[in-house]
């Protein structure tokens, strides 16, 4: 139990969260738990079974001066415990919030706007904490102990939760929440936030439909997966895609789509499935578009080699800083996955298979942007080249502003941009685009 407060809000805030826990705990005493096994099945009638379970506990414990609205926000509570996240589930209903980071039972931060805050909402003590998760790992079928100290899983709505505990979070349970977000953006939804500017959204959904072969790249919560949803809702509706995740975000608005997720390995150690393994059944199911989520490992030789021998259109994310970090990435992880390839052959390989680059981050004010687009091709002698075709400059930033601008510069697409221009009939967009203001 955390030490009593001075604080009169603070005690105030600690006697509300022991009300909420004693009456949880009422109801669990007081539950029928032969109906509760009986509405099993049913889920709405199992509800409205606790939802009154609730009310008659509180109107046993509260006293008859309670009003008739610090009932109904205790009952809200209550049900927050029963169902949800407790204290944190309004956070988890606000639309604004896209992180949520439990440190401590008194320090619950949010990211809203770009921008991380700390919010007054309290855990009544690490169990508290503890207890809430738990229950979600239970759902998901993993464990949370000292035998398994850390977890990662999906909630009820999307939403990625993440929880490490002692001893290897020495101050206690941390837990980690990225939100799922219900709204879908295309390109020209990012270009009304800012994030590019129409030239570069019109250039990008040429690269998308004229088949490029796309790297996103970026930091954690730089925006790499929202660019990359944008970018699926350029792709034709005709076409067969296939996604590769570890954790389910893409969504592609799509009628033929098949998605694929990777698999941990049992409590034995076996069973895993590996992005790698699944990029090789993908490109078994004749893929039109080959979409990883993430690219992490052994699985970067498949793609590149996919790309390589005409899987054309196919588009992939990973943590790296820019263009010239993307291919140094690249490199490593074939080589480290111990192909019998030499850096210049796998850097050529590299060269001969993407097409673009976007490096998108999170700046100073809290604002996502692309800071390039490069393209990717070879010089005569065969060594790998990158050209950038747009940056933003900017020219001032602080924490609550930002100025600067998108410029665009001229360069003669590759051959292999060129060709699949022609291909595909975009040519002449294409060049309007760079030869026009």
């Amino acid at each position: 139990m955390t030490s009593p407060p001075e604080n009169p809000n603070e005690k105030k805030e600690l006697e509300f969260l022991l009300q909420v826990q004693k009456i949880h705990e009422q109801v669990l005493d007081d539950l029928d738990y032969f109906k509760v096994d009986a509405l099993q099945e049913n889920k709405e009638e199992l509800d409205a079974y606790l939802v009154e379970s609730i009310d008659k506990t509180i109107t046993k414990i509260q006293p008859p001066t309670a009003s008739v609205e610090e009932n109904k926000i205790l009952a809200s509570a209550v049900l927050d415990e029963v169902f949800g996240f407790g204290p944190i589930e309004p956070l988890l209903r606000d639309k604004k919030i896209t992180d949520i980071f439990i440190n401590a039972p008194d320090a619950v931060y949010i990211e809203a706007r770009g921008r991380v805050q700390k919010t007054n909402t309290k855990f009544l003590n690490n169990e508290h904490i503890f207890r809430l998760i738990h229950r979600v790992a239970s759902k998901t079928g993993r464990h949370l102990d000292l035998g398994s100290p850390y977890f990662d899983a999906q909630l009820p709505d999307g939403s990625r939760i993440h929880a490490i505990i002692p001893p290897l979070a020495i101050d206690g349970i941390k837990v980690s929440i990225r939100k799922y977000s219900f709204e879908k953006l295309d390109l020209f939804s990012l270009v009304e936030g800012g994030s590019l500017n129409e030239s570069m959204a019109k250039f990008l959904q040429i690269a998308v439909k004229a088949r490029f072969n796309i790297a996103i790249c970026g930091g954690t919560g730089s925006g790499k997966t929202t660019l990359m949803n944008s970018l699926l809702a350029s792709i034709p509706q005709g076409e067969r895609m296939i996604t590769i995740e570890d954790t389910p975000e893409l969504e592609p608005a799509h009628h033929h789509v098949v998605r694929l997720l990777t698999r941990l390995p049992n409590p034995e150690g076996k069973g895993a499935v590996t992005q790698a393994d699944l990029m090789i059944n993908a490109l078994r199911m004749r893929p039109d578009r080959v979409i990883l989520g993430e690219l992490r490992g052994a699985e970067a030789f498949n793609l590149l080699h996919a790309m390589n021998t005409g899987q054309d259109g196919t588009m992939v994310t990973l943590h790296a800083s820019g263009a010239e970090e993307v291919i140094s990435r690249l490199l490593n992880m074939i080589l480290m996955a111990r192909y019998a390839l030499s850096a210049e052959s796998v850097r050529q390989q590299i060269a001969g298979a993407l097409d673009l680059i976007i490096y998108v981050t999170r700046l100073l004010d809290g604002s996502r942007r692309i800071m390039t687009i490069s393209q990717i091709s070879s010089t005569e002698e065969g060594n790998l080249k990158i050209d950038e075709l747009f940056h933003f400059n900017i020219e001032k930033i602080t924490e609550t502003e930002l100025q600067g601008d998108f410029i665009k510069s001229k360069i003669t697409p590759s051959k292999r941009i060129a060709s699949k221009l022609v291909v595909t009939g975009f040519t002449k967009e294409y060049n309007e685009i760079f030869e026009g203001p």
